[in-house]
């Protein structure tokens, strides 16, 4: 009988390589959609912190309505009308706010349903 000697294959196999280069192709996109979302966010933020710094925007719908803007001036007298607008304007909302507070008790007490 003839024997077969088998020479040890070395190296990789077409495929071998193929599956490589698919694995780092994945990672390599992945590693590039994680920075490009981070630089997107980041834009993002610094247009809307300097979009903020440039407007003043009123914390509540009332204040909205009212005319509560600060004065041209800044002497003594106009900050102390522009201080006394502003709090008669954060008075109102609180006065509202236990308005809304005292409905919505009066509702829940009518709604609660009585234990025997």
């Amino acid at each position: 009988m003839k024997s077969r000697s088998f020479r040890p294959q070395s190296g990789f196999a077409a495929l071998e390589a193929v599956l490589i280069i698919i694995i780092v192709g994945i990672i390599g996109f992945a590693g590039w959609f994680v920075l490009h979302a981070k630089h997107n966010a980041d834009t993002s933020l610094k247009n809307a912190d300097t979009a903020a710094s440039q407007t003043t925007a009123p914390t509540s719908k009332k204040s909205a309505t009212k005319s509560t803007a600060p004065s041209t001036g800044t002497d003594n007298a106009s900050l102390s009308k522009d201080l006394n607008s502003i709090s008669a304007a954060q008075n109102q909302e609180s006065q509202d706010n236990t308005a809304a507070n005292s409905g919505l008790n009066d509702q829940q007490q009518q709604i609660s349903v009585p234990t025997n």
